[in-house]
């Protein structure tokens, strides 16, 4: 059986080192994730294993499973982008100086946070003080920590840069709020002026009779009333509540796959997406190859950390049943997240022994890509939300306009006009 030697942190930050047995890489790296020790190099021992005496050979144990979250997922309201920025920065700062996950999760308790996150956390303490991973921990709460949250730590565990992977979380919560922000900007416009249209007829139906009767506002509100029970009233109140009921479901966890799914068939917002996922991947993959972990285990892991669902399970699956002795940028282009030239970056790497390298310079370059889709994306938006705002503003002040002074002429001057 081949021997490891491995240099790995414990939860308390403190640096160790040893040697052991395992079938593969992989177990090995599993093992000692059981223990608490989160890797960060992993090689072929350079001393020989000695040979033990046939009477005194021990009896062969299973390597002990990593401790798995128990219990089912704890349904929660939605967590905001912000929210998880705050908690990943405190993360990232905590953990990076030394203090434990149990800890770190115990003092976030304490802070500025919505009472849905402290039970989570509390929880999380409990779990990780038990012997779960941090990531699993996070895992039991799918409506406040997205799969690609729960993936970047998973992956930050193994590769040993968990304060890292923390920050690179903090950075991708920021540039959501912001993105939706826009979004909602957009909504705040499309929205109430689509439904207002209907509601400015209803308006002039009721002026209408308020001028015919003479009976003012009385009259205005009987003919609005009027308006509305008629077809096009009906029609419009069972817009209204399919709209509402049509978002309250899309935003459902169980939906998210679709979403991203959407997000990706945008001609603007799919390009933003997939420079975001490729960005994520290759700097994850990157940490996870300088840890020492093998390729066709880095890359499940790296691919976990992909913000877009649909997207990381597509690289996912580019991966699946890889072998050990498979070379990333052959794994790369058959996924055909990174553009061509990017791969030859990836492919340098691999003739100087640089793979880490090459890895993280692709992701920095992919980085540029990311920030001009997303200034993009965000462009977008606000264009559509002047246009919207100029053409629903011109179009239903004319309409309220023009019915109005109809209606008034039709029953002043008109009626004058006309004779008894």
């Amino acid at each position: 059986m081949p021997r490891f030697r491995w240099e790995a942190v414990d939860a308390a930050g403190a640096a160790r080192a040893g040697e052991l047995d395992a079938p593969t890489a992989n177990e090995a790296v599993a093992h000692l994730a059981s223990q608490g020790l989160s890797v960060r190099r992993l090689g072929p021992a350079t001393s020989a294993r000695p040979t033990p005496a046939p009477q005194a050979a021990p009896a062969v144990r299973p390597a002990p499973r990593i401790p798995r979250a128990p219990g089912p997922a704890v349904r929660t309201r939605r967590s905001k982008p912000r929210d998880l920025r705050f908690l990943f920065s405190q993360l990232g700062q905590m953990l990076g100086a030394g203090i434990a996950p149990t800890d770190s999760l115990t003092h976030l308790t304490a802070r500025d946070l919505p009472g849905y996150f402290q039970a989570a956390l509390r929880e999380g303490s409990r779990l990780t003080a038990s012997g779960s991973s941090l990531a699993d921990a996070l895992a039991c709460y799918p409506d406040l920590f997205p799969p690609s949250a729960v993936g970047a730590v998973r992956a930050g565990e193994a590769g040993g840069y968990l304060p890292d992977a923390c920050r690179a979380l903090e950075e991708q919560f920021a540039t959501e709020h912001k993105m939706r922000r826009a979004v909602f900007l957009f909504r705040l416009v499309f929205v109430p002026g689509l439904f207002a249209m209907p509601a400015v007829l209803f308006l002039i139906a009721g002026m209408d009779r308020s001028f015919a009767e003479m009976s003012g506002l009385g009259g205005f509100f009987a003919g609005v009333v009027g308006a509305m029970a008629g077809s096009l009233g009906v029609t419009w109140l069972a817009g209204i509540g399919a709209y509402f009921l049509l978002a309250w479901w899309a935003r459902g966890t169980g939906r998210r796959r679709l979403r991203h799914r959407l997000a990706l068939a945008l001609p603007v917002f799919g390009k933003r997406a997939r420079a975001e996922g490729a960005t994520t991947f290759a700097w994850h993959l990157g940490r996870l190859q300088r840890s020492g972990i093998p390729p066709y285990r880095a890359w499940g892991l790296a691919a976990a950390a992909v913000p877009n669902l649909a997207l990381a399970e597509a690289v996912a699956a580019a991966g699946q049943g890889a072998r050990e002795s498979a070379r990333v940028s052959e794994l790369l282009a058959a996924s055909g997240l990174l553009p061509p030239e990017l791969v030859g970056v990836v492919q340098t790497g691999e003739l100087t022994g640089q793979v880490a390298d090459s890895l993280e310079q692709a992701s920095q370059i992919s980085s540029s890509d990311f920030t001009r889709t997303e200034a993009a994306s965000r462009v977008s938006l606000y264009s559509l939300y002047f246009g919207l705002f100029v053409v629903l503003g011109i179009v239903g002040g004319v309409t309220f306009y023009t019915g109005y002074f109809n209606a008034l002429y039709k029953h002043t001057v008109g009626e004058v006009e006309g004779g008894p």
